[in-house]
C-alpha cells in the first residue's frame, strides 16, 4: 500500500500523533482537521 493510499500513519514512539504524509488528497487534510478540531481538549 503507498502512501497515497494510506496518508495518515502513527510514527513509532510518538504516543497517539498522526501524521498526514505527502502526497495527500484534499479530502484527506480536511478528515485530519476535522478530527484535530473534534478531539477533546488535553
Amino acid at each position: 500500500m503507498t502512501a497515497a493510499q494510506n496518508p495518515v500513519k502513527a510514527p513509532d514512539g510518538v504516543g497517539n500523533a498522526f501524521i498526514l504524509t505527502k502526497p495527500f488528497r484534499g479530502r484527506d487534510l480536511a478528515a485530519m482537521l476535522r478530527s484535530a478540531l473534534s478531539a477533546p481538549s488535553r
